[in-house]
């Protein structure tokens, strides 16, 4: 599994090893947060979707 390297408030140490990998073109990605339209009309989810967005939006790339 590929992962970013990524640094948020809610970090914890970890015991991952980050590999010096040229990935190429594939270096890039992209991340979608997905939900079904009718759980987004319920505004406790709408709120967590906002919330987790807003998070995602802070992420600095390490």
């Amino acid at each position: 599994m590929v992962l970013p390297r990524l640094r948020h408030r809610f970090s914890r140490p970890s015991a991952l090893v980050p590999l010096d990998l040229d990935l190429g073109s594939f270096a890039r990605g992209a991340l979608h947060l997905v939900a079904a339209r009718s759980p987004l009309d319920i505004p406790r989810i709408r709120l967590l979707a906002q919330l987790i967005e807003a998070e995602l939006r802070r992420v600095v790339r390490t």
